[in-house]
This record gives structure tokens, C-alpha cells and sequence, in this order.
């Protein structure tokens, strides 16, 4: 978890860094991307265990408000970096990343003082091979990748779409668009999270 947010910091300040130096900017915010990247899936990996471990009955509520916090980590990060460049300058970008990187150094320090509970004994574990011989498994993987494509696609281009079939400017675009989605998700993944335990698993989703 402390290498995760380490990593993610590395990407955020090799983003305000490589488009200066290199030749190609595309190809340093690409390095970045990749690397800042790979420190945010260790820490989505991570995470999850990591409360699904905490002692407690209401595990499914507690993961929902979790993952809540995604959703309102990129409402903030839309609207805070928004209201940056209208403030400062779009020139001013690089700024950017480094201010943000200020969030993942602060949590490599929380981290790496915070006790955690034990992991799940080897005899509990289930083995690979029985999880990617279940069918059910498989079509979860399916689901989960369709669902994090469609909401890539509209996180990073629902402001664009907006700005273009509506004729608006990219600030209104941005909270029209992913913005709102992200509220709304994370309204959801908030209102399952406090009243969960009242609630059939099976009938929420559908």
C-alpha cells in the first residue's frame, strides 16, 4: 500500500516533468500515465482487502462506502483542477500533478504507520485454478471489464461530448458531465453503504 501511493507520487511528478524535457510531450505524459497507473491499481488491489479485513458484519455496505470515495475523489479532482486552470492558466498545468501528488505522499506516511489486520490463511485462500474454472467467475471478470470500460468512456469524454453536441465551454461541459456521473455514483455507492444491511444484495442490483 505505502509502494502503491509511492508510485502514484513517482507518475504525478514525472507528469509536470517529462512533457518539458523530452521531445515528444505526448510520449512524457504517456511514461507518466503508465506509471502513475500502475501505483493506482496496486492501491484499488490493495484497499479493498484491506477494510474487507477489518473485523465487522456489514462487510458489503462498508466495501460500498469505500468505493464511494472513489467518486468523490474524482469530483473533487474535476472540479479543484477546473477551478485551478480558470484561475491560474491553462500554461500553468504542470502545477497541477505536483500539487496533487501531495495527497498520495500524505497517505504512503498514513500507511506506513497504520496497524493492519491479519490476512487470510493459506487453508481459506481458494487457488487460481479453481476460481478461472468456475463460469460464474469468468462472466464476473466479463462484467467488470465492460463495466470499467463504459466508465472510462464516460469520465473522458462525457465533458467533450457535452462541450460539442451542446455548444457549451469546457467548465459547464465538465460539470454536466463527468462531474454529475461521478456524483451520482457516488451518491449510490453511499446510500448502499449506510443502508445496506436493510437491503437485499440481490434486489439492490437489479
Amino acid at each position: 500500500a505505502v509502494a502503491g501511493h509511492a508510485i502514484v507520487v513517482a507518475g504525478f511528478i514525472l507528469m509536470a516533468l517529462l512533457p518539458r524535457v523530452l521531445p515528444s510531450p505526448y510520449v512524457g505524459l504517456v511514461i507518466a500515465n503508465v506509471v502513475y497507473a500502475v501505483g493506482g491499481g496496486l492501491i484499488e488491489l490493495l484497499i479493498s482487502p484491506t477494510v474487507d479485513a477489518l473485523p465487522g458484519k456489514a462487510k458489503d455496505s462498508a466495501m460500498s462506502l469505500l468505493h464511494s470515495f472513489y467518486s468523490w475523489g474524482q469530483v473533487a479532482v474535476l472540479l479543484l483542477s477546473t477551478l485551478f486552470v480558470r484561475a491560474f492558466g491553462a500554461a500553468n498545468w504542470p502545477l497541477l500533478p505536483l500539487l496533487w501528488a501531495l495527497v498520495p505522499a500524505y497517505n504512503a506516511v498514513l500507511f506506513s504507520r497504520v496497524p493492519l489486520a491479519p490476512t487470510v490463511a493459506a487453508h481459506e485462500k481458494t487457488p487460481l485454478r479453481l476460481l478461472f474454472g468456475a463460469p460464474i467467475f469468468i462472466l464476473a471478470m466479463f462484467l467488470m471489464v465492460c463495466a470499467g470500460a463504459s466508465e472510462q468512456a464516460i469520465a473522458q469524454w462525457s465533458s467533450l461530448f457535452a462541450e460539442k453536441g451542446l455548444g457549451i465551454t469546457k467548465l459547464v461541459g465538465d460539470l454536466l458531465g463527468p462531474v454529475m456521473f461521478a456524483s451520482f455514483m457516488g451518491l449510490g455507492r453511499v446510500g448502499y453503504g449506510i443502508w445496506g444491511e436493510r437491503m437485499n444484495l440481490r434486489i439492490a442490483l437489479t
